[in-house]
């Protein structure tokens, strides 16, 4: 193997590939993923682009320039660059992100993705590549600052959280007398909060 595939293999096995046909190895089934990724000369990447900084939609881009940005987006570039393939950006819902690889329509899933066993069953993930709890927080709606002032305080209120995400699990977790809001983009809970429909997100 030539030093641009083992580069590609390397990075390619940081990915979410599916390997949904069952029976083969993960290994078989890897290769076989990046065969037709290297075949096709074109990396097709899911995520939602909703979750800036990591994903999101350049609202100013103009012509020739990139319409989603973010860190996660740089490094699918990165990866396709390694790999000497194209990126084709898929932008979707966050809850439908895994599903998507696994089914075969994109061949990477990368959109803030945190890791867990039951994502790891249908899919190759890598490990985090941002801490877990060191981004975590809340926002409350503007005038209740001083009444809710903690996660402590925000137990108990009406929240807003995103459908198959982190942070449904810690409000699970840590606001378990709270009434969930169930959105599917970060853009819908923040309106949430404008329209003074939950007491946080």
């Amino acid at each position: 193997m030539d030093m641009r595939k083992r580069i590609a293999a390397g990075l390619a096995a940081a990915l979410a590939l599916s390997f949904s046909a069952g029976c083969q190895p993960k290994e078989t089934v890897y290769e076989n993923a990046l065969e037709r990724v290297l075949g096709t000369g074109k990396l097709v990447m899911a995520t939602n682009p909703e979750w800036a900084p990591f994903e999101f939609e350049n609202l100013n881009a103009g012509e020739g320039e990139d319409k989603y940005v973010g860190c996660d987006i740089a490094l699918g570039k990165y990866i396709a660059e390694q790999l000497g393939v194209e990126l084709e950006i898929m932008p979707l819902s966050f809850e439908t992100v895994i599903e998507t690889v696994v089914q075969g329509q994109a061949d990477v899933g990368i959109s803030g993705l945190a890791y867990r066993p039951e994502r790891a069953e249908s899919t190759m993930m890598a490990g985090p590549y941002a801490l877990d709890e060191g981004y975590q927080g809340a926002l409350v709606r503007k005038g209740m600052e001083a009444e809710i002032n903690s996660i402590e305080a925000l137990n108990g209120r009406k929240v807003a959280v995103q459908i198959s995400s982190l942070q449904f699990e810690y409000a699970e977790k840590y606001l378990p007398d709270s009434e969930y809001v169930l959105i599917s983009s970060p853009i819908d809970g923040v309106l949430s909060l404008q329209t003074g429909e939950v007491d946080g997100f």
